[in-house]
């Protein structure tokens, strides 16, 4: 029965102190069109406990996968197995304010590196209309904002650090491990979790909007 599988999970499994385990933990999309029920929920805080969640995964088979914000109308994060959520691994690990070069763990959420940076006199080139979706999230699902002069969220990133499903920690960015890294900025999860970015920004600034009535076509 379900409360037997979910017994012998937690045998299983050595990282009690950061797994939320709930006989229905049910997950769902912003739009609840979509909606499954998960045996395990986790929010780790450290690296080690990421590996950790993913050796089990791998161990015994089950589908692992990430969800942030959960902002997309898609179905990409269902998982009848384990839900990893990255909320309380957001810190900022480095800014270089003379390089407008910030290093991020994966789960920030945008509206908190926005903060961050307005406190270093430092900002995204381009967000998209909203800023609740963790860094990891909006790379992963190619987040972008307006201007033709600007690319997806994903083309300010300069580096990325991955866990694949072997437990590695790879590192990718346009001089190393290329390929990777250019799939990586729009890759929907497929390639491992995102644990850390390295984001370009640039100094500063205010933005001017002139808003006026459109003209009605006849």
């Amino acid at each position: 029965g379900i409360n037997a599988e979910y017994g012998d999970l937690r045998k299983k499994m050595p990282h009690k102190d950061f797994m939320q385990v709930k006989d229905r933990f049910w997950w769902t999309n912003w739009s609840q069109t979509h909606l499954i029920k998960a045996k395990c929920y986790y929010q780790p805080i450290t690296t080690e406990q990421i590996l950790s969640i993913v050796k089990t995964a791998v161990t015994y088979q089950y589908t692992l996968k990430v969800v942030g914000a959960c902002h997309s109308p898609s179905d990409i994060a269902k998982s009848e197995h384990l839900i990893l959520n990255l909320d309380k691994y957001s810190s900022v690990l480095s800014i270089d304010k003379e390089k407008a070069l910030v290093k991020v763990q994966a789960g920030i959420r945008l509206k908190d590196l926005n903060q961050q940076l307005q406190n270093f006199g430092l900002a995204l080139s381009n967000l998209g209309s909203i800023a609740e979706q963790s860094i990891a999230g909006a790379i992963s699902t190619g987040t972008h904002g307006t201007g033709g002069k600007f690319g997806s969220l994903g083309s300010s990133i300069v580096e990325l650090e991955i866990i694949n499903s072997s437990g590695e920690i790879v590192k990718c960015s346009k001089s190393e491990n290329p390929e990777l890294f250019n799939a990586a900025r729009c890759g929907l999860g497929v390639l491992g979790i995102i644990i850390t970015a390295t984001l370009q920004c640039e100094p500063a600034y205010n933005l001017h909007i002139i808003e006026y009535p459109s003209r009605t076509l006849r």
